[in-house]
């Protein structure tokens, strides 16, 4: 096995050089480019040979490359090299090296459904990478070279032409004149759309401008192979200049912003209410008196049974000393505080809905805009917030005039 090495490395080696010594030197300028004879999955090389001419002959037409007619398969250069079933980039970089070629096309043929699918791709040597791959399944009922000429136009095309995505415009604007990095490149239709099916990969900064209307812009990064929608809504022109919305400065939504301030105010409100009523809660006097009531009303404690009134603050507030355990002094007190309670009781509840309603109120304004201002004459949206107070309770109404 040792000795038998030399005759095959020798062999490997005069056909190496055949191959490298056989092709023609590129133009300057051109990319030389070598068809590698495609494989067949199932076996049909005549079709497989067929199709691979029709791909080479067609490669041959692309500006800027140099095909060679040299027939070298993709199954024989990956037998010399020792590469697998599917050669990987190291092996199509080494296989490159060896043709003296700058890109490489290769793929197989399979059988799929009674037809033929071919899968196509081009390796580029300069940077190491297979740069795209094709796929497309052709008629088994056509197998001519002659017949196989279109369909591998159509493949070389996609396989040679510039990396490219698409891009959609949808506006409200029949007409506009639509410009990609400041270029004009055509305008908008009758419903207001606008295609390009070939745009460069990367970013572009876009515009759509119509009479009596401000100009759109915006930026977009189109992807390879992907489209790209973009809405593009030009706003009424108010004459205050070329950005979008008019106006003579920055927009401030100051209705936004005086809603939530007062929600916040109106949180205050809330936690003094709670605050204060803790306090009451709390107080020497109001908690004596509260002791007092409980040993004089309550028949568990040996106390008489509860007149009419049942609390404390009622008794309080008739002047009730308890029995001689208060003076009227400490009843009139704790009437006032039991007053100011009830009071706080009801405004907590209404500090918080007004909190509440102003902050998402507020909210919504800066969230849709409305209430926003920026030099323009025409009358900004006002809100009016009315609070209303009872005993019973208490609410707030909200005015909003656009």
């Amino acid at each position: 096995m040792r000795h038998a090495s030399g005759p095959r490395f020798l062999s490997f080696f005069l056909f190496a050089a055949a191959l490298v010594t056989s092709f023609p030197a590129a133009a300057q300028g051109d990319a030389s480019v070598i068809v590698l004879g495609l494989t067949s999955i199932e076996g049909d090389d005549e079709y497989a040979r067929n199709l691979t001419g029709a791909i080479r002959n067609q490669a041959s037409r692309v500006p800027g490359w140099q095909v060679s007619d040299r027939e070298v398969t993709l199954a024989q250069m990956s037998l010399a090299h020792g590469c697998g079933d599917v050669p990987d980039v190291d092996c199509l970089r080494q296989i490159a090296a060896t043709l003296n070629a700058q890109r490489l096309l290769y793929g197989t043929v399979r059988r799929q459904a009674g037809d033929f699918h071919l899968t196509l791709s081009l390796f580029d040597a300069e940077t190491g990478q297979i740069d795209r791959t094709v796929e497309q399944t052709l008629s088994s009922r056509r197998t001519d070279i002659d017949d196989l000429r279109e369909p591998a136009r159509t493949v070389v095309t996609q396989l040679s032409g510039p990396v490219t995505g698409a891009l959609r415009i949808a506006s409200n604007a029949p007409g506009a004149t639509v410009s990609v990095d400041g270029e004009v490149v055509g305008t908008t239709d009758t419903e207001g759309g606008f295609a390009m099916p070939a745009i460069a990969v990367g970013e572009h900064a876009i515009e759509v401008s119509a009479s009596g209307r401000d100009p759109w812009t915006g930026t977009v990064t189109v992807s390879r192979d992907t489209e790209m929608t973009l809405d593009a809504e030009l706003a009424e022109s108010t004459g205050g200049g070329e950005h979008q919305g008019g106006g003579d400065g920055p927009s401030i939504n100051w209705a936004g912003i005086a809603l939530i301030a007062a929600g916040a105010l109106a949180f205050g409100g809330t936690i003094y209410s709670w605050a204060r009523l803790e306090a009451i809660n709390s107080d020497a006097q109001y908690r004596a008196y509260t002791d007092s009531f409980r040993m004089t009303y309550d028949p568990m404690r040996g106390g008489n049974p509860p007149p009419t009134y049942l609390t404390n603050c009622t008794a309080a507030a008739r002047g009730d000393t308890l029995g001689g355990r208060a003076d009227a002094g400490a009843a009139s007190t704790v009437a006032d505080l039991c007053s100011e309670g009830d009071t706080l009781e009801v405004l907590q509840y209404v500090f918080l809905g007004v909190a509440v309603a102003a902050v998402g109120t507020g909210a919504i304004f800066l969230a849709t805009g409305i209430g926003e201002s920026g030099g323009s004459s025409e009358q900004e949206p006002s809100v009016t917030l009315m609070p209303s107070f009872s005993p019973e309770g208490g609410r707030i109404t909200a005015r909003v005039r656009f």
